[in-house]
């Protein structure tokens, strides 16, 4: 529903086992206008993503992002642990 809704392309790639979720977006709502997409991208699909987890660990982090010079956005939600061991340094990582 979000990517029908908000953007002209959104491929989702779902890992349960590790509570992972990944999406990459093309015209994301206001996120490729203000190179930021806080509300929608990483604070609605944490939230989201929390809730169908029923974890309340899950974050978010924006990796990619059309409105900063990107080709596509991308986001990234797991628990806290799981972007932070990719690579993602704690502070990148969105406490909601």
């Amino acid at each position: 529903m979000i990517g029908c809704t908000y953007a002209s392309s959104l491929v989702p790639n779902i890992n349960y086992e590790r509570k992972l979720f990944k999406a990459k977006m093309k015209d994301y709502i206001v996120c490729r206008k203000n190179g930021r997409g806080e509300i929608f991208s990483e604070g609605g699909i944490a939230g989201i993503w929390s809730y169908v987890c029923q974890d309340p660990t899950i974050e978010a982090v924006q990796i990619k992002c059309q409105g900063r010079g990107d080709p596509e956005c991308e986001v990234i939600a797991a628990p806290y642990k799981e972007p932070v061991k990719m690579g993602y340094k704690a502070d990148e990582v969105q406490n909601f």
